[in-house]
């Protein structure tokens, strides 16, 4: 089989392999080295959204995600080391992400009635963002 581009023979000499295998290792690079979006995971209150807590979305979310959590009450808790304690939490996050209530119904409500802290940051390597949330009956503040 014969390769032709403005008179070069690409199978002759070896320079079709080489050619071939530069095309491949190129376009592979490309793939590979395609920025990922960053995702929105929305949150319900039933459990029935893109993960069944908030916790679990953002536990499942990249950096740079957005957690979107829906109106409803959240009360979810688990027990995180704090200051060489362990803590009941709400929601815990490790990683820069956005942490929004739907700004257009009721504000969602973290219930921090069992809970220590309402939202605990800690680690990240750049922000979080927070919003539209309401904290309630948590002992300490976030």
């Amino acid at each position: 089989m014969k390769l032709r581009w403005k008179g070069l023979n690409f199978f002759s000499e070896g320079k079709g392999v080489f050619c071939f295998l530069l095309a491949v290792s190129t376009l592979c690079s490309v793939i590979v080295s395609t920025p990922a979006y960053p995702r929105i995971w929305y949150i319900k209150a039933d459990g029935t959204g893109d993960a069944p807590t908030i916790q679990a979305g953002v536990d499942s979310a990249a950096a740079g995600d957005t957690v979107f959590v829906g109106p409803g009450v959240y009360s979810d808790t688990m027990h995180v080391t704090v200051e060489g304690t362990v803590r009941a939490v709400n929601v815990h996050v490790q990683k820069d992400l956005a942490l929004l209530g739907d700004p257009l119904t009721e504000r969602p409500v973290i219930d921090g009635a069992v809970s220590y802290i309402g939202i605990f940051v800690e680690n990240v390597d750049s922000m979080v963002v927070i919003g539209h949330l309401k904290l309630r009956r948590a002992e300490s503040q976030l």
